[in-house]
């Protein structure tokens, strides 16, 4: 494998920025200095409220914070995820998954897709993808629909 999957489901709602510096931290210190040692990356599940916890993940030497949620989901703006988290960690996300159901309008979706590319595209460490997930009730029609998208209008490193 080339990297380890920590699926925390980790969300400032949960887990304090104190509770998150003292128990987690040390161990994700720890686990980067094995996995690296070993030459794989690291990527942990990060989802819905970002803003107390996401600016700490980078300095314990987590390569990736998968399924960013922004807001008006998560709580921090697509054109701030960046700044917030650092520039080392590569973000992962960027849309919200329940943009996916026909609850919410394609144009809803599109909007937030091309705002990431806007904000992300050039940066090299961002990854976009559903955060969290499809919900039952998403069109799979939307995830082609991203990827056409992608294909026409992304860059790939």
């Amino acid at each position: 494998a080339l990297g380890v999957y920590f699926g925390e489901n980790i969300t400032s709602d949960v887990i304090s920025p104190w509770i998150f510096k003292k128990y987690h931290a040390p161990y994700y210190k720890m686990r980067a200095k094995q996995l690296h040692a070993a030459k794989k990356i690291i990527y942990v599940h990060i989802d819905g409220a970002l803003r107390g916890v996401l600016p700490l993940l980078e300095e314990t030497g987590v390569d990736c914070a998968q399924s960013v949620t922004p807001a008006p989901v998560g709580d921090i703006p697509v054109e701030r995820l960046r700044e917030v988290a650092g520039s080392k960690i590569i973000l992962w996300g960027g849309l919200p998954g329940v943009y996916f159901s026909r609850l919410y309008s394609e144009k809803t979706l599109l909007e937030m897709a091309r705002k990431v590319l806007r904000h992300h595209l050039e940066g090299h460490k961002f990854i976009m993808g559903v955060a969290d997930q499809v919900p039952p009730d998403g069109d799979i029609s939307r995830v082609r629909m991203i990827t056409e998208i992608l294909e026409k209008e992304a860059r790939y490193y």
